[in-house]
Formats: structure tokens, sequence, C-alpha cells
């Protein structure tokens, strides 16, 4: 096994995390591929730092969730960034769904007498 230097600061790397930085030894290349199957789901069913705690936490108790995240007490929760790019792909998957499901005749709208042509 050959010793490395860490990618962020330089430093050689003797265990599993810099000692100058912190930063993880072992980090892997970001593919849409490693997010999905690594990231979302693990974030998803991960027991200590999972995606629902994240949200449980910031809808029971936003102010202390947000205080502790900021305060550095990261390690219990996902990754707030990851969680808002996950929710806007969600809403946006949700608003557009409906127009595959939800047959809305056009009869149905065009016999009201209240409808005109801006409605």
């Amino acid at each position: 096994m050959t010793k490395a230097n860490c990618l962020n600061c330089g430093k050689l790397l003797e265990d599993k995390f810099c000692s100058g930085c912190g930063q993880k030894a072992d980090t892997h290349r970001i593919t849409f591929k490693n997010f999905i199957f690594h990231d979302v789901l693990h974030g998803t069913f991960h027991i200590d730092r999972g995606i629902l705690f994240t949200a449980k936490e910031a809808l029971r108790r936003p102010g202390q969730a947000a205080l502790d995240y900021i305060a550095g007490k990261r390690k219990r929760y996902y990754n707030v960034f990851y969680l808002i790019l996950i929710t806007i792909a969600v809403l946006l998957f949700l608003r557009n769904i409906d127009h595959y499901f939800i047959d809305v005749p056009e009869v149905a709208t065009a016999n009201k007498q209240y409808l005109n042509e801006a409605s």
C-alpha cells in the first residue's frame, strides 16, 4: 500500500481522514450513477443521518435543526444541499406527473359560461 497525499491540502495521508483538514482519504469520482445509487439511496436509508430523519427534524423543530447544522453538528443530518436538490426534483416530478394520469377533457371546460379566452 502506497501512501498518498490529501487532495485538499496536500498533507501525507496516514489514516482514513486527513490529519490536516479532515477530508476523507477515499474520495470517489462524482458521477450521476454514483449520485443516484450511493448518495440518494444511502442517504435515504442510512440510520444515522438519513433524508427522512433530516426532513422530520426540519419539520418538527426547524430552528434547532438549523442551529445544530450551522454549529457543526452535521453527523446526524443528511447533506442539506443534496436534500434541497432532491426535494426540488421530486416536486418537479410530482408537478408534471399529473398530466399523464389525470385526463381533463376539453368538453368539461368548454361549456362553462364564466370562462373566457384568457381562462
